[in-house]
């Protein structure tokens, strides 16, 4: 059975996992079979990870932990599933070219404020815009930004400015990846059902099904 070290993540991914099949550990994450992280909490961990995935490296965000046997050494390998999870979400509701050319606003400056921006960019954003505290540092999307080498308008959280988005789409990544456009939404539920498959996918091999993942959530919310 796969065991999962999730303890920095909410209940409810916790919940997910087990509704795929996996098992809770609480001992070493070294010793689990995958790891789920906040991305907010996770910059430790980058110095934990014996190899980065390129985006979780450009980034400086990791989310997820995945484990490959090398002899008698089991090589810990640190990837960033909440941008995948995210453009995915954003492609099935509301299409691909939903931010192509717009202007686009991202609430936040932290760890899921750097996934939102990688996503932004993805999708041809023509200009971006973060509303958030001066907030820098590994795992920043102002850090992210000069990485990418992206231009960004920052714009101070609670400024006159900021009350209302100067962006056609706005990105909400402060305690979850959400997004509102003249299209449609996209909730932070689906964004985290979403980055717990790609992250079982990472751990197996396997393909879970996102939709009964996904009711699951929904019924874990309204009990």
């Amino acid at each position: 059975m796969l065991t999962v070290s999730a303890d920095s993540v909410s209940e409810l991914e916790r919940k997910l996992f087990v509704a795929a099949g996996a098992e809770l550990h609480t001992g070493q994450w070294e010793d689990a079979g995958g790891v789920a992280l906040d991305p907010a909490a996770a910059t430790p961990v980058l110095a934990q990870c014996d190899i980065l995935d390129g985006l979780a490296k450009e980034l400086q965000v990791v989310d997820t932990v995945a484990f490959t046997p090398m002899g008698d050494h089991r090589m810990s390998a640190g990837f960033v599933t909440s941008v995948g999870a995210l453009s995915r979400v954003i492609t099935r509701h509301l299409g691909a070219d939903v931010m192509r050319g717009q202007r686009v606003a991202i609430r936040g400056g932290g760890a899921l404020a750097a996934c939102a921006l990688a996503v932004a960019v993805e999708f041809s954003a023509a200009d971006i815009f973060l509303i958030a505290p001066p907030t820098g540092g590994p795992g920043s999307a102002i850090a992210a930004a000069h990485r990418l080498g992206i231009d960004v308008t920052t714009i101070m959280t609670g400024s006159p400015q900021a009350a209302e988005s100067p962006g056609a789409v706005t990105i909400y990544a402060e305690n979850e990846l959400a997004v509102q456009s003249p299209t449609g939404t996209v909730t932070g539920m689906e964004v985290l059902v979403a980055r717990v498959v790609d992250q079982l996918r990472l751990f197996t091999g396997a393909n879970p099904d996102e939709e009964s993942l996904l009711a699951t959530a929904l019924a874990a919310v309204d009990n």
